[in-house]
Protein backbone atom coordinates (compact mmCIF):
# COMPACT_ATOMS: atom_id res chain seq x y z
CA UNK A 1 0.00 0.00 0.00
CA UNK A 2 1.26 3.48 -0.92
CA UNK A 3 0.18 7.03 -0.24
CA UNK A 4 -1.99 8.05 -3.18
CA UNK A 5 -2.88 11.62 -2.17
CA UNK A 6 -1.70 14.38 0.18
CA UNK A 7 -3.97 16.91 1.92
CA UNK A 8 -2.42 20.01 3.45
CA UNK A 9 -4.46 21.85 6.09
CA UNK A 10 -3.60 25.54 6.20
CA UNK A 11 -4.95 28.79 7.66
CA UNK A 12 -2.30 31.40 6.84
CA UNK A 13 -0.92 32.23 3.41
CA UNK A 14 2.62 32.53 4.80
CA UNK A 15 2.49 28.92 6.00
CA UNK A 16 1.02 27.62 2.77
CA UNK A 17 3.81 29.19 0.73
CA UNK A 18 6.41 27.61 3.01
CA UNK A 19 4.99 24.10 2.88
CA UNK A 20 4.48 24.37 -0.89
CA UNK A 21 8.24 24.91 -1.18
CA UNK A 22 8.98 21.98 1.12
CA UNK A 23 6.79 19.64 -0.93
CA UNK A 24 8.53 20.39 -4.24
CA UNK A 25 9.58 17.15 -5.88
CA UNK A 26 6.77 15.04 -4.40
CA UNK A 27 5.08 13.08 -7.18
CA UNK A 28 1.65 12.86 -5.52
CA UNK A 29 -1.58 14.82 -6.04
CA UNK A 30 -1.69 17.54 -3.36
CA UNK A 31 -4.88 19.27 -2.20
CA UNK A 32 -4.65 22.38 -0.03
CA UNK A 33 -7.58 22.70 2.39
CA UNK A 34 -8.05 26.22 3.76
CA UNK A 35 -8.05 28.97 4.79
CA UNK A 36 -11.70 28.84 5.91
CA UNK A 37 -13.00 28.89 8.51
CA UNK A 38 -11.32 31.95 10.00
CA UNK A 39 -11.42 31.74 13.77
CA UNK A 40 -10.18 35.35 13.97
CA UNK A 41 -13.41 36.58 12.39
CA UNK A 42 -15.73 38.04 15.09
CA UNK A 43 -18.61 36.31 13.27
CA UNK A 44 -16.97 32.88 13.55
CA UNK A 45 -19.50 31.61 16.17
CA UNK A 46 -22.37 32.62 13.86
CA UNK A 47 -20.60 30.94 10.93
CA UNK A 48 -20.56 27.73 12.95
CA UNK A 49 -24.25 28.08 13.78
CA UNK A 50 -25.25 28.88 10.19
CA UNK A 51 -23.31 25.88 8.87
CA UNK A 52 -24.84 23.40 11.29
CA UNK A 53 -21.83 22.78 13.53
CA UNK A 54 -22.18 22.31 17.27
CA UNK A 55 -19.45 22.44 19.91
CA UNK A 56 -19.29 20.08 22.84
CA UNK A 57 -20.65 21.32 26.15
CA UNK A 58 -18.99 21.23 29.58
CA UNK A 59 -15.45 20.91 28.26
CA UNK A 60 -13.73 22.56 31.20
CA UNK A 61 -13.16 19.90 33.89
CA UNK A 62 -11.16 21.98 36.38
CA UNK A 63 -13.02 24.37 38.61
CA UNK A 64 -11.52 27.77 39.29
CA UNK A 65 -8.96 27.51 42.07
CA UNK A 66 -8.24 23.78 41.62
CA UNK A 67 -4.79 22.50 40.78
CA UNK A 68 -4.27 22.26 37.03
CA UNK A 69 -2.42 18.95 37.30
CA UNK A 70 -5.72 17.27 38.16
CA UNK A 71 -6.57 17.58 34.47
CA UNK A 72 -4.61 17.03 31.30
CA UNK A 73 -2.23 20.00 31.42
CA UNK A 74 -4.00 23.29 30.97
CA UNK A 75 -6.19 22.19 28.05
CA UNK A 76 -9.03 20.97 30.23
CA UNK A 77 -8.66 23.83 32.69
CA UNK A 78 -10.15 26.31 30.23
CA UNK A 79 -12.87 26.42 27.63
CA UNK A 80 -12.13 25.50 24.02
CA UNK A 81 -10.53 28.13 21.81
CA UNK A 82 -11.97 29.24 18.49
CA UNK A 83 -8.75 28.35 16.69
CA UNK A 84 -8.99 24.77 17.94
CA UNK A 85 -12.50 24.48 16.54
CA UNK A 86 -11.43 25.96 13.19
CA UNK A 87 -8.54 23.50 13.01
CA UNK A 88 -10.89 20.59 13.67
CA UNK A 89 -13.25 21.69 10.90
CA UNK A 90 -10.32 21.93 8.49
CA UNK A 91 -9.36 18.35 9.26
CA UNK A 92 -12.98 17.29 8.69
CA UNK A 93 -13.00 19.08 5.33
CA UNK A 94 -9.74 17.36 4.39
CA UNK A 95 -11.26 13.95 5.25
CA UNK A 96 -14.27 14.79 3.09
CA UNK A 97 -12.00 15.72 0.19
CA UNK A 98 -10.18 12.41 0.55
CA UNK A 99 -13.50 10.55 0.60
CA UNK A 100 -14.66 12.41 -2.51
CA UNK A 101 -11.36 11.59 -4.23
CA UNK A 102 -11.78 7.90 -3.31
CA UNK A 103 -8.35 7.89 -1.71
CA UNK A 104 -7.20 4.48 -0.54
CA UNK A 105 -4.35 5.84 1.57
CA UNK A 106 -4.11 9.58 2.28
CA UNK A 107 -1.44 11.59 4.07
CA UNK A 108 -2.70 14.60 6.02
CA UNK A 109 -0.26 17.39 6.87
CA UNK A 110 -0.86 20.52 8.91
CA UNK A 111 0.62 23.78 7.65
CA UNK A 112 3.60 23.70 10.05
CA UNK A 113 4.74 20.14 9.32
CA UNK A 114 8.49 19.89 8.65
CA UNK A 115 11.11 17.18 8.23
CA UNK A 116 13.77 17.06 10.92
CA UNK A 117 17.30 17.94 9.81
CA UNK A 118 18.60 14.43 10.39
CA UNK A 119 15.96 13.04 7.99
CA UNK A 120 16.53 15.40 5.05
CA UNK A 121 13.54 16.75 3.15
CA UNK A 122 10.02 15.56 2.39
CA UNK A 123 11.17 13.94 -0.85
CA UNK A 124 13.69 11.96 1.22
CA UNK A 125 11.27 10.65 3.85
CA UNK A 126 8.46 9.57 1.52
CA UNK A 127 10.30 6.47 0.27
CA UNK A 128 11.02 5.52 3.90
CA UNK A 129 7.36 5.93 4.91
CA UNK A 130 6.14 3.85 1.98
CA UNK A 131 8.75 1.16 2.68
CA UNK A 132 7.40 0.89 6.22
CA UNK A 133 3.84 0.79 4.88
CA UNK A 134 4.79 -2.07 2.57
CA UNK A 135 5.84 -4.00 5.67
CA UNK A 136 2.32 -3.51 7.07
CA UNK A 137 0.53 -5.11 4.13
CA UNK A 138 -0.33 -8.16 6.21
CA UNK A 139 -1.63 -6.03 9.09
CA UNK A 140 -5.09 -4.67 9.90
CA UNK A 141 -4.75 -0.93 10.43
CA UNK A 142 -6.63 2.35 9.84
CA UNK A 143 -4.21 5.07 10.92
CA UNK A 144 -0.45 5.56 10.88
CA UNK A 145 1.31 8.49 12.54
CA UNK A 146 4.21 9.68 10.38
CA UNK A 147 5.03 12.23 13.05
CA UNK A 148 4.50 12.61 16.79
CA UNK A 149 5.36 15.13 19.46
CA UNK A 150 5.33 15.33 23.23
CA UNK A 151 5.13 12.13 25.24
CA UNK A 152 2.88 9.66 23.45
CA UNK A 153 1.89 6.32 24.94
CA UNK A 154 2.96 3.46 22.65
CA UNK A 155 3.54 -0.29 22.63
CA UNK A 156 6.31 -2.00 20.70
CA UNK A 157 5.50 -4.46 17.94
CA UNK A 158 7.56 -7.20 16.28
CA UNK A 159 9.05 -4.50 14.05
CA UNK A 160 11.56 -2.05 15.51
CA UNK A 161 10.25 0.71 13.22
CA UNK A 162 6.57 0.29 14.16
CA UNK A 163 4.65 0.80 17.39
CA UNK A 164 1.03 0.47 18.35
CA UNK A 165 -0.29 3.87 19.37
CA UNK A 166 -2.18 3.95 22.65
CA UNK A 167 -2.39 7.73 22.80
CA UNK A 168 -0.79 10.71 21.05
CA UNK A 169 -1.77 14.35 21.02
CA UNK A 170 -0.41 15.83 17.78
CA UNK A 171 -2.00 15.50 14.33
CA UNK A 172 0.48 17.41 12.19
CA UNK A 173 1.25 14.33 10.09
CA UNK A 174 -0.83 11.15 9.82
CA UNK A 175 -2.08 8.64 7.26
CA UNK A 176 -5.60 7.23 7.00
CA UNK A 177 -6.69 4.26 4.94
CA UNK A 178 -10.04 4.41 3.14
CA UNK A 179 -11.58 2.56 6.08
CA UNK A 180 -10.00 5.01 8.49
CA UNK A 181 -11.48 7.91 6.51
CA UNK A 182 -14.92 6.29 6.73
CA UNK A 183 -14.56 5.82 10.48
CA UNK A 184 -13.64 9.42 11.25
CA UNK A 185 -16.40 10.74 8.96
CA UNK A 186 -19.03 8.39 10.40
CA UNK A 187 -18.42 9.83 13.88
CA UNK A 188 -20.38 12.61 15.57
CA UNK A 189 -17.52 15.11 15.43
CA UNK A 190 -19.45 17.81 13.54
CA UNK A 191 -22.07 17.89 16.29
CA UNK A 192 -19.53 17.43 19.07
CA UNK A 193 -16.69 19.75 18.07
CA UNK A 194 -13.59 19.56 20.25
CA UNK A 195 -9.88 19.95 19.43
CA UNK A 196 -9.16 17.35 16.77
CA UNK A 197 -6.03 16.36 18.75
CA UNK A 198 -8.40 15.26 21.51
CA UNK A 199 -11.08 13.62 19.36
CA UNK A 200 -9.04 11.34 17.08
CA UNK A 201 -7.05 9.64 19.91
CA UNK A 202 -10.35 8.91 21.63
CA UNK A 203 -11.28 6.77 18.61
CA UNK A 204 -8.47 4.27 19.29
CA UNK A 205 -7.35 4.76 22.89
CA UNK A 206 -8.66 2.43 25.65
CA UNK A 207 -11.70 3.69 27.50
CA UNK A 208 -9.84 3.78 30.83
CA UNK A 209 -7.05 6.01 29.52
CA UNK A 210 -7.01 9.13 31.71
CA UNK A 211 -5.55 11.11 28.83
CA UNK A 212 -8.95 10.97 27.11
CA UNK A 213 -11.41 13.70 28.04
CA UNK A 214 -14.43 12.35 29.97
CA UNK A 215 -16.76 13.65 27.21
CA UNK A 216 -15.02 11.44 24.63
CA UNK A 217 -14.51 8.10 26.34
CA UNK A 218 -17.52 6.58 24.56
CA UNK A 219 -15.58 6.70 21.25
CA UNK A 220 -12.99 4.06 22.18
CA UNK A 221 -12.17 1.04 20.04
CA UNK A 222 -13.14 2.34 16.60
CA UNK A 223 -9.75 2.99 14.96
CA UNK A 224 -6.68 0.77 14.76
CA UNK A 225 -3.73 3.16 15.08
CA UNK A 226 0.04 2.74 14.76
CA UNK A 227 3.03 5.05 14.53
CA UNK A 228 6.46 4.99 12.95
CA UNK A 229 9.01 4.70 15.77
CA UNK A 230 10.94 7.87 16.54
CA UNK A 231 14.73 7.74 16.27
CA UNK A 232 17.20 7.67 19.16
CA UNK A 233 17.06 11.49 19.35
CA UNK A 234 13.30 11.34 19.79
CA UNK A 235 12.69 12.76 16.30
CA UNK A 236 9.84 11.62 14.06
CA UNK A 237 10.25 11.48 10.32
CA UNK A 238 7.88 14.45 10.09
CA UNK A 239 7.84 16.95 12.93
CA UNK A 240 5.86 19.99 13.97
CA UNK A 241 7.77 23.26 13.75
CA UNK A 242 8.66 24.81 17.10
CA UNK A 243 8.61 28.56 16.79
CA UNK A 244 11.01 29.27 13.94
CA UNK A 245 8.30 28.82 11.32
CA UNK A 246 5.61 30.53 13.34
CA UNK A 247 4.78 34.15 12.65
CA UNK A 248 7.10 36.39 14.66
CA UNK A 249 7.43 40.08 15.31
CA UNK A 250 4.38 40.48 17.56
CA UNK A 251 5.31 41.95 20.91
CA UNK A 252 2.90 39.81 22.95
CA UNK A 253 4.20 36.57 21.40
CA UNK A 254 7.94 36.88 20.70
CA UNK A 255 8.24 33.14 20.02
CA UNK A 256 5.56 33.21 17.33
CA UNK A 257 1.77 33.10 17.04
CA UNK A 258 -0.22 29.89 17.25
CA UNK A 259 -3.56 29.87 15.41
CA UNK A 260 -4.96 27.69 18.18
CA UNK A 261 -3.32 28.63 21.48
CA UNK A 262 -3.43 32.38 20.80
CA UNK A 263 -6.98 32.44 19.50
CA UNK A 264 -9.87 33.68 21.67
CA UNK A 265 -11.92 31.38 23.85
CA UNK A 266 -14.98 30.18 21.99
CA UNK A 267 -18.26 31.85 22.97
CA UNK A 268 -21.34 30.17 21.41
CA UNK A 269 -23.52 32.18 19.06
CA UNK A 270 -26.76 33.13 20.77
CA UNK A 271 -29.33 32.59 18.06
CA UNK A 272 -32.42 34.72 18.28
CA UNK A 273 -35.37 32.53 17.52
CA UNK A 274 -38.60 34.32 16.76
CA UNK A 275 -42.10 32.99 16.37
CA UNK A 276 -45.06 34.28 14.40
CA UNK A 277 -46.77 37.34 15.87
CA UNK A 278 -50.24 37.28 17.42
CA UNK A 279 -51.33 40.55 15.80
CA UNK A 280 -49.74 43.35 13.79
CA UNK A 281 -51.56 46.31 12.23
CA UNK A 282 -49.69 48.73 9.93
CA UNK A 283 -51.21 51.69 8.07
CA UNK A 284 -49.91 53.08 4.76
CA UNK A 285 -47.99 49.85 4.35
CA UNK A 286 -47.25 49.77 0.62
CA UNK A 287 -45.00 52.68 -0.36
CA UNK A 288 -44.65 51.59 -4.00
CA UNK A 289 -47.14 53.81 -5.88
CA UNK A 290 -46.85 51.76 -9.06
CA UNK A 291 -47.72 48.57 -7.22
CA UNK A 292 -50.74 50.28 -5.65
CA UNK A 293 -51.88 51.50 -9.05
CA UNK A 294 -51.39 48.09 -10.67
CA UNK A 295 -53.35 46.32 -7.93
CA UNK A 296 -56.27 48.75 -8.25
CA UNK A 297 -56.47 48.32 -12.03
CA UNK A 298 -55.67 44.63 -12.45
CA UNK A 299 -58.78 42.59 -13.26
CA UNK A 300 -56.86 39.35 -12.76
CA UNK A 301 -55.94 40.43 -9.25
CA UNK A 302 -59.62 40.70 -8.30
CA UNK A 303 -60.85 37.41 -9.74
CA UNK A 304 -62.59 35.28 -7.12
CA UNK A 305 -61.37 31.84 -6.10
CA UNK A 306 -58.73 30.34 -3.86
CA UNK A 307 -55.22 30.37 -5.26
CA UNK A 308 -51.83 28.92 -4.32
CA UNK A 309 -48.26 30.17 -4.83
CA UNK A 310 -45.13 28.24 -3.84
CA UNK A 311 -43.30 31.48 -3.04
CA UNK A 312 -40.45 33.39 -4.67
CA UNK A 313 -37.85 30.88 -3.49
CA UNK A 314 -39.53 28.09 -5.47
CA UNK A 315 -41.57 29.75 -8.25
CA UNK A 316 -41.32 32.83 -10.47
CA UNK A 317 -43.12 36.05 -9.53
CA UNK A 318 -45.59 36.42 -12.38
CA UNK A 319 -48.63 38.33 -11.06
CA UNK A 320 -49.41 41.41 -9.02
CA UNK A 321 -50.63 39.13 -6.22
CA UNK A 322 -47.20 37.50 -6.19
CA UNK A 323 -45.57 40.93 -6.16
CA UNK A 324 -47.68 42.00 -3.18
CA UNK A 325 -46.90 38.81 -1.25
CA UNK A 326 -43.21 39.29 -1.99
CA UNK A 327 -43.44 42.95 -0.97
CA UNK A 328 -44.96 41.95 2.38
CA UNK A 329 -43.09 38.81 3.34
CA UNK A 330 -39.76 39.06 1.54
CA UNK A 331 -38.85 42.73 1.34
CA UNK A 332 -40.84 44.52 4.07
CA UNK A 333 -41.89 41.93 6.62
CA UNK A 334 -42.60 43.78 9.89
CA UNK A 335 -41.18 40.96 12.02
CA UNK A 336 -38.16 38.63 11.67
CA UNK A 337 -39.44 35.87 9.35
CA UNK A 338 -36.40 34.78 7.33
CA UNK A 339 -34.77 31.73 8.92
CA UNK A 340 -31.30 33.15 8.35
CA UNK A 341 -32.34 35.97 10.72
CA UNK A 342 -33.65 33.55 13.33
CA UNK A 343 -37.23 33.78 12.06
CA UNK A 344 -39.67 30.88 11.75
CA UNK A 345 -39.62 30.85 7.94
CA UNK A 346 -42.21 31.14 5.18
CA UNK A 347 -43.59 27.62 5.36
CA UNK A 348 -44.41 25.74 2.17
CA UNK A 349 -46.09 28.64 0.39
CA UNK A 350 -49.06 31.01 0.28
CA UNK A 351 -52.81 30.56 -0.10
CA UNK A 352 -54.42 33.78 -1.38
CA UNK A 353 -57.89 34.99 -2.32
CA UNK A 354 -59.81 38.24 -2.58
CA UNK A 355 -63.07 39.45 -1.10
CA UNK A 356 -65.31 42.25 -2.38
CA UNK A 357 -68.35 43.10 -0.26
CA UNK A 358 -70.52 46.20 0.14
CA UNK A 359 -73.60 47.54 1.83
CA UNK A 360 -75.56 45.92 -0.98
CA UNK A 361 -74.17 42.46 -0.26
CA UNK A 362 -76.51 40.17 1.66
CA UNK A 363 -75.37 39.72 5.23
CA UNK A 364 -75.12 36.25 6.71
CA UNK A 365 -77.27 34.77 9.43
CA UNK A 366 -77.25 36.12 12.94
CA UNK A 367 -74.40 34.63 15.04
CA UNK A 368 -73.48 35.67 18.59
CA UNK A 369 -76.18 38.33 18.39
CA UNK A 370 -74.53 40.15 15.46
CA UNK A 371 -74.94 40.44 11.69
CA UNK A 372 -71.85 39.48 9.72
CA UNK A 373 -70.53 40.01 6.23
CA UNK A 374 -68.45 36.88 6.91
CA UNK A 375 -69.47 34.50 9.64
CA UNK A 376 -67.21 33.69 12.61
CA UNK A 377 -64.78 30.92 11.60
CA UNK A 378 -61.16 29.90 11.66
CA UNK A 379 -59.10 29.39 8.52
CA UNK A 380 -58.37 25.72 7.98
CA UNK A 381 -57.67 23.08 5.36
CA UNK A 382 -61.30 22.63 4.39
CA UNK A 383 -60.94 19.39 2.40
CA UNK A 384 -58.82 17.79 5.11
CA UNK A 385 -61.44 18.73 7.70
CA UNK A 386 -64.30 17.48 5.51
CA UNK A 387 -62.66 14.10 4.84
CA UNK A 388 -61.41 13.47 8.37
CA UNK A 389 -63.38 10.68 10.13
CA UNK A 390 -63.91 12.97 13.13
CA UNK A 391 -64.12 16.21 11.15
CA UNK A 392 -66.98 18.15 9.56
CA UNK A 393 -70.37 17.15 11.04
CA UNK A 394 -68.61 14.24 12.80
CA UNK A 395 -67.52 15.81 16.04
CA UNK A 396 -64.99 18.47 14.94
CA UNK A 397 -62.16 16.69 16.75
CA UNK A 398 -59.07 18.94 17.15
CA UNK A 399 -57.06 16.48 15.02
CA UNK A 400 -59.33 17.26 12.07
CA UNK A 401 -58.20 20.88 11.96
CA UNK A 402 -55.13 21.93 10.03
CA UNK A 403 -54.67 25.67 10.25
CA UNK A 404 -52.25 28.10 8.61
CA UNK A 405 -49.05 29.34 10.20
CA UNK A 406 -50.18 32.92 9.81
CA UNK A 407 -53.00 34.98 8.30
CA UNK A 408 -52.90 38.29 6.44
CA UNK A 409 -55.49 40.83 5.33
CA UNK A 410 -54.58 43.78 3.11
CA UNK A 411 -57.19 46.45 2.23
CA UNK A 412 -57.29 48.47 -0.97
CA UNK A 413 -60.72 49.97 -0.31
CA UNK A 414 -62.62 50.43 2.95
CA UNK A 415 -66.29 51.14 3.74
CA UNK A 416 -67.30 54.29 5.53
CA UNK A 417 -69.12 52.26 8.16
CA UNK A 418 -68.89 48.62 9.19
CA UNK A 419 -66.73 45.89 7.70
CA UNK A 420 -64.47 45.61 10.73
CA UNK A 421 -62.61 42.36 11.36
CA UNK A 422 -63.24 40.86 14.77
CA UNK A 423 -60.71 38.38 16.17
CA UNK A 424 -61.50 36.35 19.28
CA UNK A 425 -58.79 35.10 21.60
CA UNK A 426 -60.04 31.55 21.10
CA UNK A 427 -59.43 28.75 18.59
CA UNK A 428 -62.46 26.59 19.40
CA UNK A 429 -65.69 27.95 17.91
CA UNK A 430 -67.79 26.04 20.44
CA UNK A 431 -65.94 27.67 23.34
CA UNK A 432 -66.85 31.25 22.39
CA UNK A 433 -68.86 33.00 25.11
CA UNK A 434 -69.94 36.63 25.61
CA UNK A 435 -66.94 36.96 27.92
CA UNK A 436 -64.34 35.74 25.40
CA UNK A 437 -61.86 38.60 24.74
CA UNK A 438 -61.62 39.92 21.18
CA UNK A 439 -60.07 42.63 19.03
CA UNK A 440 -61.98 44.79 16.53
CA UNK A 441 -59.93 46.34 13.73
CA UNK A 442 -61.38 48.76 11.20
CA UNK A 443 -60.89 48.34 7.49
CA UNK A 444 -58.72 51.09 5.97
CA UNK A 445 -57.13 51.53 2.55
CA UNK A 446 -53.48 50.39 2.49
CA UNK A 447 -53.81 48.84 5.95
CA UNK A 448 -52.05 45.55 6.58
CA UNK A 449 -53.20 43.15 9.28
CA UNK A 450 -51.12 40.10 10.20
CA UNK A 451 -52.74 37.77 12.72
CA UNK A 452 -53.16 34.21 13.91
CA UNK A 453 -55.77 32.92 11.46
CA UNK A 454 -56.33 29.78 13.53
CA UNK A 455 -58.21 32.01 15.97
CA UNK A 456 -61.94 32.53 15.42
CA UNK A 457 -62.49 35.69 13.36
CA UNK A 458 -65.26 37.33 11.32
CA UNK A 459 -66.11 40.42 9.25
CA UNK A 460 -68.89 42.64 10.56
CA UNK A 461 -71.80 43.73 8.39
CA UNK A 462 -70.99 46.59 6.00
CA UNK A 463 -73.41 49.43 6.63
CA UNK A 464 -72.10 51.96 4.11
CA UNK A 465 -69.56 51.66 1.28
CA UNK A 466 -67.42 48.86 -0.14
CA UNK A 467 -64.69 46.63 1.28
CA UNK A 468 -61.99 45.26 -1.05
CA UNK A 469 -59.28 43.11 0.45
CA UNK A 470 -56.91 40.25 -0.24
CA UNK A 471 -56.33 37.50 2.29
CA UNK A 472 -52.99 35.63 2.39
CA UNK A 473 -52.23 32.59 4.52
CA UNK A 474 -48.83 31.01 5.11
CA UNK A 475 -49.02 27.22 5.22
CA UNK A 476 -46.85 24.31 6.31
CA UNK A 477 -47.57 21.75 4.97
CA UNK A 478 -49.50 22.73 1.85
CA UNK A 479 -53.25 22.17 2.29
CA UNK A 480 -54.88 19.26 0.50
CA UNK A 481 -57.71 21.59 -0.51
CA UNK A 482 -57.57 22.09 -4.27
CA UNK A 483 -56.55 25.60 -5.32
CA UNK A 484 -55.73 27.49 -8.51
CA UNK A 485 -52.02 27.80 -9.27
Amino acid sequence: MKIDRIYVIWHREEYRKEIEKRLIGIDKPITYVGPEPDSRDPNFPKWLYDNGYKCTENWKTVKDGEEIDKAFGSFWARDIRSGEIACTISHIEAWKEAKKDKSECALFLEQDAIVSKDNGEFKDVFPKIEAYMAGMNHMDWDMLYAGMCGNPIVEDTDFFWLQKTIWSYCLHSYILTSRGIDIVLDSDIEQNLVPVDEYVPALYSPEDNNKIHPNLKYLHGRLKAYNITRNEKGHSLIQQSNGHLKLVGIEEYPDGVSDTEHSPLYVPHESKEYGYPELIVIDDFVKDEKLLHDIDNDEEFWKLGFNWWDGWWQSPTVSNRHKLIEYIYKDNCPFPIHQEDGGPGHGHGFEHWVGITSDESPFTKLVFGEEWALNPHQDKDEDYWASHPQGKNRGDHPDSFRTPLLGTVYYTEAPEEGGEIQIWDEKDFHSITPDTPYEIIKAKRNRLIIFDASKIHAVRKIKKGKRKAIAINLWEPRPVTEMIE
